[in-house]
């Protein structure tokens, strides 16, 4: 009995299988954050100028937690979310690339930021609008009833 081998690691423990990536959180999260950001924005607004419009990007907190929830509702939002944002930010890049004078009157770093922003926009609604439709996505939305 004490002369048996011992099972090695990988004898006893079960396989580990991949863990799949789901890029719904991530997509939710990212949802989440712009939400987050644009309640911190309306916050800092209204304090130092009462008359200030919201951010309407607050709804993206909902959005992000209906997405976490599996709603179905929210997935479809969210992708015409996403949508809009890629279609609008492509219009806008268009717009400044048509007019010369688009951006004479801007600073370096308000360039840098702008460019910036647009590119991560573009690559970030894509994102969101390739992770929405993916079989695994659409998969984990199906109706229980």
């Amino acid at each position: 009995m004490e002369n048996d081998p011992k099972p090695t690691e990988t004898e006893t423990a079960p396989l580990k299988e991949k863990k799949k990536t789901n890029h719904l959180v991530y997509v939710a999260w990212a949802f989440i954050f712009i939400g987050a950001l644009a309640l911190i924005q309306t916050v800092q607004a209204f304090i130092y100028e009462p008359l200030a419009a919201p951010n309407f990007l607050m709804v993206f907190l909902v959005v992000g937690w209906g997405l976490l929830k599996r709603k179905a509702m929210w997935r479809t939002f969210a992708l015409s979310c996403a949508y809009v944002f890629v279609i609008f930010t492509a219009g806008k890049i268009i717009m400044v690339l048509r007019t010369p004078d688009a951006l004479s009157g801007a600073s370096t770093p308000q360039l840098i930021m702008f460019w910036l922003i647009s590119i991560l926009m573009v690559i970030g609604g894509g994102y969101a609008i390739w992770a929405l439709q993916t079989k695994d996505v659409r998969a984990q939305f199906k109706s229980k009833m």
